[in-house]
């Protein structure tokens, strides 16, 4: 009888396992093979024409899976989109209007296992600029390459910003 009792309470512990856990993690970071330093062309609040021309590229994200799949950049086309291997890499540009200094900014890329998306994070230290160019307004190209992606992925883009301020000290 105390046999049965032994194996009755040893069944759930052999059901169970040992806590292994097969699942993949919600978010897997992945490497960005090159960071591309942002650039940007500033123009006046007051510029209507420039305005017209930069708004329609604010908050663009795109996923370059070749040369022809390029956007007719209206900062400028930069040397080295000729020079990109597309048959190994992707490269996803971001374009953004703001009217801030950008003074330091970090890239983190990862795919989410859940939602199956990718997702580019860009985490910008900027100053306001009250005093120094209150009156211009930017348009910034944000551009990473990373080991190509499927043609059907989905790449969603995030930002913060951190405001540096002035420290000095006293």
């Amino acid at each position: 009888m105390n046999v049965k009792y032994f194996l009755f309470l040893l069944i759930p512990f052999l059901l169970t396992g040992c806590d292994k856990n097969d699942d993949l993690p919600m978010e897997v970071s992945l490497p960005i093979s090159r960071e591309f330093i942002p650039v940007s062309v500033t123009f006046e609040k007051t510029d209507t024409e420039a305005a017209e021309k930069y708004r329609p590229w604010n908050d663009k994200t795109f996923t370059v899976n070749s040369a022809s799949e390029l956007p007719d950049d209206p900062i400028g086309i930069p040397d080295w989109y000729s020079k990109i291997d597309f048959e190994n890499y992707t490269v996803l540009i971001h374009y953004r209007l703001h009217s801030f200094t950008i003074r330091s900014y970090s890239n983190i890329f990862y795919r989410n296992t859940v939602e199956r998306t990718y997702n580019w994070i860009i985490s910008l230290g900027i100053e306001d600029d009250d005093d120094e160019r209150g009156t211009d307004v930017a348009l910034t190209r944000f551009c990473i390459m990373v080991p190509k992606l499927p043609a059907d992925a989905k790449v969603l883009f995030w930002s913060s910003h951190t405001s540096l301020g002035d420290f000095t000290e006293s």
